[in-house]
């Protein structure tokens, strides 16, 4: 029993001896703790801004692709051209007639359905002109998907609501006036009433997109008829047989699900992530592996010029295994200094990226 205390004491006597070596070490060669730590900083805080970066992107992708499609199941389109030429002849497409929306909303499955006229015009303030899409409101109050940051949805004819991304565009804000028009119908002035909150739709955050009353998009488009039908089924509904129906009664439209319409957007938006990520992944796979060469040197040459320390510990009853204990003690707290700086420096800067 005495001889298992002695060695006890023993064993605390040489860890304290431990302790305060690498202590020593450390104020004396603050440099290479230092160089270490930021590098294992470095490398971590990049591969966390990496990871976090990327599994934002995804998530904000995914959100903004079915923002507009809330509710709805089916979405049956005329066709709207939004080339150049098309603003200069006037077409708007061919529109889905009234009767045709009424004989949609009979087939069995239909729970309800919304319209929307949607043309293309240009905007212009002094001589600065942008081509915008413009649409009305939907038909159905429970398929408006867009809300406002500031102001109001139009109710005039003399109104107009802008993304934020179209005011910058134009160099205008709330309150301001801005001619709307097409060369085939001539151009009016319309006063921003509103400033659309996209929730992030990928269609219409980044590009110039604005919302009036349906008169003024039949005005500039000679539409008698909404464009674009909305509708949503009855849960259970077997949509491949109702887009079936729906080109039976009304086959002016292209129905497609909205799932369809999805799949393809996310498969462009997902080309897209990859490849960011692919770079972003690049860059902290390099910075972690200039941190792990970095720190593997500091570490050597820490141990070249500690060699007697450990060789006089050894002497007054330090263990090979107490010695190794040692060094892996003290890469292992540095490491976890390191890894901990990096995460919390790699989440800031992944929050600061969030809105580019």
């Amino acid at each position: 029993m005495g001889a298992r205390t002695g060695e006890s004491r023993t064993s605390r006597r040489v860890f304290i001896v431990l302790r305060r070596l690498a202590v020593a070490e450390a104020r004396k060669r603050p440099g290479r703790v230092i160089v270490t730590v930021v590098m294992i900083a470095l490398g971590a805080g990049a591969l966390s801004t990496a990871l976090v970066v990327g599994a934002s992107v995804r998530s904000a992708v995914e959100e903004g692709l079915v923002v507009q499609y809330d509710g709805i199941d089916i979405v049956d389109n005329a066709g709207l051209s939004t080339t150049q030429d098309a603003i200069g002849t006037g077409g708007g497409g061919t529109g889905i007639s009234r009767n045709d929306v009424t004989e949609i909303t009979a087939l069995p499955g239909v729970e309800a359905t919304g319209s929307v006229f949607n043309t293309v015009a240009v905007a212009q303030v002094g001589d600065l002109t942008r081509g915008v899409t413009l649409s009305s409101l939907n038909s159905n109050p429970d398929f408006v998907w867009q809300d406002w940051s500031e102001g109001r949805a139009p109710t005039a004819s003399n109104e107009i609501g802008l993304t934020p991304y179209t005011l910058d565009q134009l160099g205008i804000r709330l309150g301001d006036q801005v001619a709307i028009g097409r060369p085939s119908t001539g151009a009016g002035l319309v006063r921003v009433v509103g400033v659309i909150d996209t929730h992030g739709s990928r269609e219409q955050d980044s590009s110039a997109f604005g919302v009036v009353t349906e008169q003024v998009v039949r005005n500039l488009s000679g539409l008698d008829a909404p464009n674009e039908v909305m509708i949503a089924t009855v849960p259970g509904t077997d949509l491949d047989a109702l887009i079936s129906d729906i080109n039976r009664v009304a086959p002016t439209g292209l129905p497609q699900t909205t799932e369809d319409i999805l799949n393809a957007d996310r498969g462009v938006a997902l080309t897209q992530i990859n490849a960011m990520e692919a770079v972003v992944t690049a860059l902290a796979a390099v910075s972690c592996l200039v941190a792990a060469i970095t720190s593997a040197t500091t570490a050597g040459a820490s141990l070249a010029s500690r060699r007697r320390s450990w060789a006089l510990l050894r002497c007054v009853g330090g263990s090979r295994r107490q010695v190794a204990g040692l060094v892996t003690g003290e890469s292992l707290l540095l490491g976890l200094l390191g890894g901990i700086i990096g995460v919390v420096v790699g989440l800031g800067l992944a929050r600061a990226t969030f809105p580019v």
